[in-house]
């Protein structure tokens, strides 16, 4: 049973002949965590996927904009500014990841090529 406000937690659960017992907050904290050795990152500039993500919020926009009156009629027109406003972000992140990436590569790096 878990109450709200209360610093327990109370189960009557029992599972292979083991029941649960009640732990404080306090005592949880005190768990140590699983530490594991983090993965290796992915060999990716992100302008791949940048490009793909404003590509499709760019049909979007295009697809939906021969209904602008039916979508102001249903309350919906904030779709097209919604649309616009992913595009331009999409063109900012854009232009940072291939910032990014050409960076890398003066560095040394490689990115998107698995080096």
């Amino acid at each position: 049973m878990l109450s709200r406000g209360s610093a327990s937690v109370q189960s009557t659960t029992s599972c292979a002949g083991s029941s649960w017992r009640k732990v404080s907050r306090n005592e949880m904290s005190r768990t140590p965590g699983i530490r594991r050795t983090p993965p290796e990152p992915l060999p990716n500039d992100g302008v791949r996927t940048v490009v793909v993500g404003t590509i499709l919020w760019s049909v979007a926009l295009v697809v939906l904009l021969p209904f602008w009156g039916r979508l102001e009629d249903a309350g919906r027109l904030w779709w097209i500014p919604t649309c616009a406003v992913a595009v331009g972000l999409g063109l900012l992140g854009l232009l940072y990841c291939t910032r990014r990436a050409a960076a890398m590569r003066r560095a040394g790096a490689n990115p998107g090529s698995g080096d």
